[in-house]
């Protein structure tokens, strides 16, 4: 089956949450994945859990040792900061930590902002399946801005850029059993993406300011009106609408977020 390029599929403030989480039921040390699964609520490591662990150790907060995992340095300093500045330091090294993120942070940080039309350049440039493209460009926007990196409206901030400093570097090979593999993506080989060496031109910008949260994967129309937004999609077996109002909160997406969230889990299976 195909795969897409591994993105995390939580924002960085769920993934802070999850680990919080395993700290506060097992500890620190070393568990295994249904350990990890039963301190959030699952019965086993399977599924959507084994892509919640796979986000987490893209994003540097668990460190893997054969079948276990444990919380980094990086975790501890995320979740028990000394003082402000390394926990902003903290949510800015995680951040980057994705191999992904920090690509795309190098490509479009010196133009200062992240083109509107992102979903579209991880699908042509960076191995993204066309159908999760629009939910890993919303993640990536979504954990920008936790990290105090992205403004809402895909600006970066001054403050965040000082914050980023030196990223550690991924390793691909080590993540690719942790990888998305869920949904098939359409037939062909892609060549590894070279990292960006240099500033490229800016991108096409969207005409309306985006907002950061996820979207739902390719919507075959939008109509845009003063009092909100309306997006028609077409599934698998139907069609699906989804009407929000014109401006959203950042408490708005995240309950969007959990709404997708629990879909997720219906879908998968992986609920008790």
């Amino acid at each position: 089956m195909a795969r897409s390029r591994a993105y995390p599929v939580v924002s960085l403030e769920k993934a802070a949450e999850l680990a919080s989480a395993v700290v506060d039921q097992l500890g620190h040390g070393s568990h295994d994945r249904d350990s990890l699964a039963q301190a959030w609520g699952y019965q086993k490591g399977q599924g959507l859990v084994a892509r919640k662990i796979a986000a987490l150790v893209q994003y540097g907060m668990l460190e893997r040792d054969g079948a276990s995992y444990s919380l980094s340095p990086l975790a501890d300093e995320l979740l028990h900061p000394k003082d402000e500045g390394e926990f902003e330091a903290a949510k800015a090294r995680a951040f980057s930590h994705p191999t992904l993120f920090g690509e795309l942070v190098a490509k479009f940080q010196p133009h200062g902002r992240v083109p509107g039309a992102l979903p579209n350049i991880l699908y042509r440039d960076h191995g993204i399946m066309r159908a999760v493209a629009e939910e890993a460009a919303g993640i990536f926007l979504a954990s920008g801005s936790y990290a105090g990196v992205i403004s809402a409206d895909g600006q970066f901030l001054t403050a965040g850029r000082r914050a980023l400093g030196h990223r550690e570097q991924d390793d691909d090979t080590a993540l690719r059993d942790e990888e998305v593999s869920d949904t098939p993506r359409s037939a062909g080989p892609r060549a590894t993406e070279p990292r960006a060496a240099e500033p490229r031109a800016a991108e096409p910008r969207a005409a309306e300011p985006r907002a950061a949260e996820p979207r739902a994967a390719e919507p075959r129309s939008a109509d845009m009106q003063s009092d909100g937004q309306t997006f028609q999609l077409t599934l698998s077996s139907g069609q699906a609408v989804l009407r929000v109002p014109a401006r959203l909160t950042k408490q708005d997406v995240l309950k969007l977020t959990k709404l997708l969230d629990l879909v997720a889990l219906d879908v998968e299976g992986g609920a008790p």
